[in-house]
């Protein structure tokens, strides 16, 4: 097993272990093997050293380098290799396109793979989070066709990696970074988890699916079900038997006429904290409301650099959405019911809607009587 990183002040590096638990490492003697540009030398302008990943086709070792350039926003850099030692530098991995990105974001954490009949580099910015692209891969470059996101303001799915199983599924994580405030992370002792395992797929157009791997049913226990229910037009229904800060809900919903409809968790007796999970057909959008999950001062403001929000007392808003409640994009076909699996781990939320979307979000509920579902 060999590790390709970005050392500290130093550029790409390898190391490599021979035990099986992959405890102990030995860096490789000629690192860094692929050193940032000094100026002056005859790389420096050429391209930029920063997160890295690595693949292998044919006889070449490949490593992409993710960054950003005032002229093309986020962008790449690809690198190869014969020995992992001795690397050429090629050219810039991909263009980005401003209908999609803005010229604000960088391509950190890249992660590039095939799947299905095209190619997907899923990456994040700092200024907006996990996002991808699906495209094309021919003579060593990649040519986004399509572009999507995994996270929206407010939302917290950041720092994104992928493996592919012994069953040939393309599985992802993501970590999902702390939106308390610094003083209370640290009070607490830890901040930060992982996100649930995501089956990565494409359907018969290339359009992404998102699913929680069916493995997960292993965690199930205490099994409710609720038949058909008819719901009247502004009212809710709160389920008397189903109540927690630790539920799996899979629930379907055939829309009518209605104009917006979903679920609410983490609810209190008189409704002062509640999370929404709200669909609205008309706009296309999927939503996670925040704005009353919680009483307590001590969640900071999140917004779309959450890294930045757990590091930082004064957490900055990018000014174009109401962070307290995330928005994406999410459009039922005719006559398609909302299917949602909601995944609820005390202070994580995570939202699949339809195997088309799904929506990470982290709520700090502060009654211990806020258990109710709706």
């Amino acid at each position: 097993p060999t590790l390709i990183y970005n050392g500290l002040e130093a550029g790409a590096c390898i190391a490599t272990s021979t035990d099986d638990k992959l405890e102990n490492w030995t860096k490789h003697p000629a690192n860094p093997v692929i050193p940032i540009p000094k100026e002056g030398s005859p790389e420096f302008g050429k391209y930029v050293m920063w997160d890295l990943c690595g693949w292998v086709d044919g006889d070449y070792h490949y490593c992409l380098s993710g960054g950003n350039t005032k002229e093309d926003g986020d962008t790449g850099w690809l690198f190869r290799s014969p020995d992992l030692v001795h690397w050429e530098f090629l050219h810039k991995f991909y263009k980005s396109d401003r209908r999609w990105t803005g010229p604000e974001e960088d391509c950190s954490c890249p992660d590039f793979f095939p799947i299905g009949k095209k190619h997907m580099l899923m990456f994040i910015s700092h200024a907006r989070g996990t996002q991808y692209y699906i495209g094309r891969y021919e003579n060593e470059k990649f040519y986004p066709e399509q572009h999507g996101r995994m996270n929206w303001p407010g939302g917290a799915c950041f720092a994104q990696e992928s493996l592919v199983d012994d069953k040939g599924r393309r599985i992802m994580w993501a970590w999902v970074p702390d939106q308390r405030t610094r003083q209370r992370a640290l009070l607490s002792g830890w901040a930060g988890i992982y996100s649930l395992p995501r089956v990565l797929s494409l359907d018969k157009d290339d359009a992404l699916l998102i699913d929680p791997p069916e493995e997960l049913s292993v965690l199930r226990y205490d099994h409710c079900r609720h038949g058909k229910t008819r719901i009247a037009a502004d009212s809710e229904l709160p389920l008397k038997d189903v109540a927690g800060d630790c539920l799996e809900l899979s629930i379907e919903i055939e829309p009518g006429d209605a104009k917006e409809f979903g679920v609410k968790v983490r609810c209190s007796p008189d409704g002062r904290e509640q999370t929404s999970i709200i669909c609205e057909p008309a706009a296309g959008t999927l939503r996670v409301d925040t704005a009353r999950s919680t009483l307590s001062k001590e969640v900071a403001q999140p917004f779309p650099h959450n890294y930045m929000t757990f590091y930082s007392d004064n957490p900055i808003s990018d000014g174009r959405a109401d962070v307290r409640v995330q928005v994406a994009p999410f459009k039922l076909k005719k006559d398609e019911p909302l299917r949602l699996r909601v995944f609820l781990d005390h202070s994580i939320l995570e939202v699949f809607a339809n195997s088309r979307q799904c929506l990470t979000q982290r709520i700090y509920p502060d009654r211990a009587d806020s258990m109710g579902v709706a």
